[in-house]
């Protein structure tokens, strides 16, 4: 129902850089903006929250016959969370 795709940067302990990219939830594919303000720090809980914000704020809700929107848009944030972390190796 929604894909997400990220490339990031480490650099020893710091995140260096962030793009994160959803498709199935928009009318067309969406690479987020603002990501370049979480890096330069740890990944911890400001990032994240600050990745959950970025979604709330620019992933649409469609309506779909398989699934609400409003639980595609919390899905997607919690995909993006997860492929970060895994992507970062915590």
């Amino acid at each position: 129902m929604t894909g997400v795709a990220v490339a990031l940067r480490r650099e020893r302990e710091a995140l260096a850089d962030l793009r994160v990219a959803f498709t199935g939830t928009n009318p067309r594919p969406v690479l987020l903006k603002g990501t370049a303000e979480l890096c330069g720090g740890a990944l911890d809980a400001r990032v994240f929250k600050g990745l959950d914000e970025l979604v709330r704020d620019q992933i649409m809700s469609m309506k779909t016959t398989f699934t609400p929107g409003h639980y595609r848009r919390r899905v997607a944030g919690v995909l993006a969370r997860r492929l970060v972390a895994t992507l970062f190796g915590e």
